[in-house]
């Protein structure tokens, strides 16, 4: 009976040493089974924050790949931007950018006097050298100062001659008055234009030789009835 006591008693134990076991092993599994969970979270999340440093990095590398670009929008450089598309979209050069303009000259001679630059006043005036309508200016500016000034005059040579006496203060501001009404183009304000005649009106207008197809007509200049 002993014997058959002994056996059970060691069964016994055999089973809760077993039980025992199964348990850890359960137990270590499931820790293993964890520390998976954990170790792919972690990868996931590494992965994440790799994926967001490149997506910036790839929209730079686009935006900068575009042409024209600059990292900084600097008022001055995209309006250096905006200047040379428009001079290459209507192939302007650098001999018609704006100069300026030559002060008139006028010499007093006994009780006349004279606008002795005249001829290089309408030059620098419309920033050329050459002149295709030279005459048609010459003979629309004296008329205008002839209109101004209540008085006659000629053009002799390169110069205007008037017949009365006049500040060169006065000259200077009726050719300024001239060019705001006369020759600045009315949508660029330059002065690359040329004046044309129309044979149907008998009106002169404006064209600019900058912006396509702007043609402007001008008004009309008249000379009172007791010019002198």
């Amino acid at each position: 009976m002993t014997d058959i006591k002994q056996l059970d008693h060691l069964e016994r134990e055999k089973e809760e040493d077993n039980a025992e076991l199964l348990a850890m092993l359960d137990f270590s599994k499931m820790k293993k089974k964890k520390k998976k969970k954990t170790e792919l979270a972690k990868e996931d999340k590494r992965r994440e924050t790799q994926e967001q440093e490149i997506e910036p990095k790839k929209e730079q590398e686009q935006e900068q790949e575009q042409p024209g670009f600059e990292g900084d929008y600097d008022y001055n450089k995209l309006l250096l931007r905006i200047v040379n598309e428009h001079n290459t979209k209507f192939k302007i050069s650098d001999t018609t950018t704006r100069k300026s303009i030559e002060t008139p000259i006028v010499i007093r001679e006994g009780k006349k006097c004279k606008f002795s630059n005249f001829i290089g006043f309408i030059k620098s005036m419309l920033n050329k050298t050459k002149l295709d309508d030279l005459n048609e200016w010459k003979h629309h500016l004296a008329l205008f100062l002839f209109a101004e000034l209540n008085s006659l005059g000629q053009l002799l040579n390169e110069q205007l001659i008037f017949k009365k006496v006049f500040a060169a203060q006065k000259i200077e501001n009726l050719v300024r008055k001239y060019i705001s009404v006369y020759v600045k183009c009315a949508n660029c304000g330059g002065r690359n234009v040329s004046l044309v005649k129309c044979k149907s009106t008998n009106k002169y207008h404006n064209n600019c030789n900058v912006c396509v197809g702007s043609s402007i007509c001008l008004p009309d200049i008249k000379l009172p009835h007791n010019i002198k």
